[in-house]
C-alpha cells in the first residue's frame, strides 16, 4: 500500500536466493566428489559445439559449461548430446556468458547484455553467477543519478518480476527508491494504461501487466499527491471508472489522505457524478470514504461534511441499483414493489450465494487467497469458515503451504484491507478443535493460532465491542407465508448499541441497530437496515456513524462432549460435527456481533 516503501512481494521466510532459486524448475544432478574423479575428467577432455544466432558456432570446453550448471551438466552427460542451440540469445550476449563461466567470476558488462545474462544464469542454473547479476544490479541502483538509469533498473527490476517470477529484484528496487523516485517513472507507465496493457512495451522490453501497478504504488510511498493528479486526470477524461482508477483506488493508504482531506472528498464526489459509472463502481469510493475518515483523525466540520457526502453517494448507489432490477423486469416478472425493497440495503454482511460458490471454490489454502485477492470475499471470517469446512476436511496441507498462505494472505489483505476475524470468534473455534479427534486437528489449530496472532488477519479483544442480540421480531408471520406463492421468510434482529462517535444522544429510546435476515428462493442475506420505518416501535433508534464493515455477527453454542465436559464455540454452520466426536450434544447459547472499534479509540465524542 502507498505511505509503505517495504515491499513485499516474497516471503519472509526464504532468502532472496532461495526465492530465485525456487522458480525454477531444477535438473537434480550434483556434482559429487565420485563424481569429480570420473566422468568429470573424460567430460574436460571433451569439447562440444555451441550454436549461436548468425554466428559460426563456438567449440567450448565441455567442463567450462559443466562445473557450475546442472542443466549443462544433464544436456551433455546424461543426454550425450555433442551441441548446444542457444539462438535464442544474440551472439554477442552468449560470448560474454561463455566468457563469464571461463573466469569464475561477474565483469562490469555493457547494461544492454545484462538481461541476456541473466536469463542464462536463470535457464542453467548457474547459482554463482545468478548471485552476481543481483549484486551487480544492486550497485547499480546505489550509484543511480538519473532518469535514464532509474527507468532501466526499474525494466530489468519489472521483467525479473513478471517473465522470471523472481521477486527479490523488484524489492530491492523499491527499498532503493521508494518515495523518493521521481514522478515522471509512475506517471509515464499510468499514463493511457487501460490502452496500453497486455501490450509489448518498448521500455520494458516486454509485455506491460495490470501487476506493475503495485510495485508502483510502493514506490509513490507516502507521496499521495501523485496518485491524486494521476486520478484526477483519468476521471476528468473518462465517462466512468476505468480500471487503472480503480486499482489507485483499491490501493490507497487511508492514512495519506488526511493532508489533503477536501481534495479527497471532492474527487470522491466527481466519481459518484460520472454519466456512466456503475452501481458497483460507485460502491469503490463509498467505500473508501467511509473507511478513511474512520482510520484519520478529522474535524467536527470535516466529519459532517463527509457523512453528508456518504450519505448522497450511498443514495446515487441506490438508485442505480433500482434501476438495474427494474430494468429486468420483463424477463423475471419482478414488480417495482419489489425491486424497491431489494434495494433498500447495500451493507450486506451475509449472502449465502456468495457463501456457497466461495465454498465450492476453496478446496486448497491457494484458492482461499486467490478468492480474497480477486474480491470474492472481503472478510477474513469467510476465510475461516472455509478452512473449517472444507480445505482441512478434504486435505491436510504441509507446513510449507501453511506458511506460503500467510504471507501471500497477509500481502492481499494489507492492500484489500479485508475485514479482520475477531480474536473471540477464532479463539472459541480452537477451543473446541482442541477436543477433536480428526488426525489433522492440530495442523488447523496451528494455522489458526497464526491467524489469530497476525494484526492483518485477526483483530485483538481490545478493538471489539462484543454485543449480545437483544431480541427477534418476525417481519412476516407463518399465515402470510402460507399464502405466499413464492414464500419469503424475513426477521429483523435488534441490537442495543452506542458507537463511541455518538456522545450524548437526545433521541428517544436506546441507541442501536438492526439486522435483517431475508431469505426467499432465490438467496437468504443479513444485512446492516438504515431505513427508519424498520425501526418504528422497537424501541431502538440508528445513528449513521454505524458501519456494516466493522460488524461480525456469529452465534455461540455449549456443547456437551461424550465425557461430560463442556465447551463453548461458535459458527453459522455445522463444521463442529465433523471435527468434534460423535455424540456431542449442542445446546443454543446466543446470537452476538463483534464491533470493531479501533478506528474510534482515540476518537473524543463531542458534548
Amino acid at each position: 500500500t502507498m505511505g509503505s516503501t517495504t515491499s513485499s512481494f516474497g516471503s519472509e521466510n526464504q532468502s532472496s536466493e532461495e526465492k530465485d532459486l525456487e522458480t525454477i524448475d531444477v535438473i537434480q544432478r550434483p556434482v559429487s566428489d565420485e563424481d569429480e574423479g570420473s566422468d568429470t575428467d573424460a567430460l574436460q577432455e571433451r569439447t562440444v559445439v555451441i550454436i549461436i544466432k548468425d554466428a559460426d558456432p563456438l567449440c567450448v570446453e565441455t567442463r567450462t559449461l559443466t562445473k557450475h550448471s546442472p542443466v549443462f551438466r544433464y544436456i551433455f552427460e546424461e543426454c550425450k548430446f555433442e551441441d548446444e542451440d542457444m539462438t535464442d540469445f544474440s551472439a554477442e550476449a552468449v560470448g560474454v556468458f561463455l566468457a563469464l563461466l571461463v573466469d569464475e567470476q561477474m565483469t562490469d558488462i555493457d547494461e544492454v547484455l545484462f538481461r541476456e545474462i541473466n536469463k542464462m544464469a536463470v535457464a542453467f542454473q548457474v547459482p554463482w553467477l545468478l548471485k552476481d547479476c543481483k549484486k551487480w544490479l544492486g550497485e547499480k541502483m546505489v550509484a543511480a543519478e538519473n532518469e535514464e538509469q532509474i527507468n532501466f533498473l526499474f525494466g530489468e527490476s519489472y521483467y525479473m518480476l513478471t517473465r522470471l517470477k523472481q521477486t527479490s529484484y523488484m524489492d530491492m528496487f523499491v527499498n532503493q527508491f521508494g518515495g523518493s523516485v521521481d514522478t515522471i517513472l509512475i506517471s509515464k507507465y499510468l499514463s493511457d494504461f487501460d490502452n496500453r496493457v497486455s501490450k509489448y512495451d518498448e521500455r520494458l522490453g516486454c509485455t506491460l501487466d495490470s501487476d506493475i501497478i503495485y510495485p508502483l504504488l510502493q514506490l509513490g510511498g507516502s507521496n499521495i499527491r501523485i496518485f491524486y493528479e494521476i486520478l484526477s486526470d483519468l476521471i476528468s477524461n473518462n465517462l466512468n471508472l476505468s480500471k487503472t482508477a480503480v486499482h489507485l483506488l483499491q490501493n490507497i493508504d487511508l492514512r495519506c489522505l488526511k493532508a489533503n482531506w477536501e481534495d479527497w472528498s471532492q474527487l470522491f464526489i466527481k466519481i459518484s457524478d460520472l454519466p456512466d459509472i456503475s452501481a458497483s463502481d460507485l460502491k469503490i469510493p463509498y467505500k473508501l470514504l467511509d473507511e478513511a475518515w474512520r482510520a484519520v483523525s478529522i474535524t467536527s466540520e470535516e466529519t459532517s461534511s463527509t457523512t453528508t457526502t456518504l450519505r448522497e453517494i450511498e443514495k446515487k448507489e441506490l438508485e442505480l441499483e433500482k434501476e438495474a432490477l427494474r430494468a429486468g423486469v420483463s424477463s423475471d416478472g419482478t414488480t417495482e414493489e419489489r425491486a424497491t425493497k431489494a434495494s433498500t440495503s447495500a451493507a450486506i454482511l451475509w449472502d449465502k450465494n456468495k457463501w456457497w460458490s466461495l465454498y465450492y471454490s476453496c478446496k486448497t489454502l491457494a484458492d482461499c487467497v486467490t478468492a480474497v485477492s480477486e474480491g470474492r470475499t472481503e472478510d477474513m471470517w469467510d476465510v475461516v469458515d472455509a478452512l473449517l469446512w472444507k480445505v482441512f476436511v478434504k486435505s491436510s496441507p504441509s507446513q510449507e503451504e501453511m506458511d506460503k498462505f500467510m504471507s501471500d494472505m497477509e500481502r492481499v489483505c494489507e492492500v484489500k484491507r479485508v475485514k479482520r476475524v475477531p480474536w473471540q470468534f477464532i479463539g472459541l473455534v480452537i477451543s473446541a478443535l482442541k477436543n477433536s479427534t480428526k488426525d489433522n486437528a492440530e495442523r488447523l489449530i496451528t494455522l489458526l493460532t497464526r491467524i489469530k496472532q497476525s494484526r492483518v488477519l485477526s483483530s485483538p479483544c481490545r478493538e471489539n465491542i462484543i454485543i449480545r442480540r437483544d431480541r427477534k421480531e418476525e417481519l412476516v408471520s407463518e399465515v402470510e407465508l402460507a399464502k405466499c406463492e413464492k414464500p419469503e421468510w424475513e426477521y429483523k434482529e435488534i441490537y442495543h448499541f452506542k458507537h463511541p462517535l455518538v456522545g450524548k444522544c437526545a433521541e428517544p429510546g436506546q441507541c442501536g441497530f438492526i439486522l435483517r435476515y431475508h431469505s426467499d428462493s432465490d438467496n437468504r442475506t443479513l444485512d446492516l437496515i438504515s431505513d427508519n420505518s424498520y425501526y418504528e416501535n422497537t424501541g431502538v433508534h440508528y445513528h449513521n456513524v454505524l458501519s456494516h464493515r466493522d460488524m461480525c455477527e456469529y452465534v455461540v453454542f455449549t456443547l456437551t462432549l461424550p465425557n461430560g465436559a463442556k465447551v463453548k464455540t461458535v459458527a453459522w454452520g455445522r463444521w463442529r460435527l465433523w471435527w468434534l466426536p460423535e455424540n456431542t450434544r449442542q445446546e443454543f447459547e446466543g446470537w452476538y456481533v463483534a464491533y470493531n472499534v479501533a478506528n474510534y479509540m482515540v476518537t473524543k465524542s463531542e458534548p
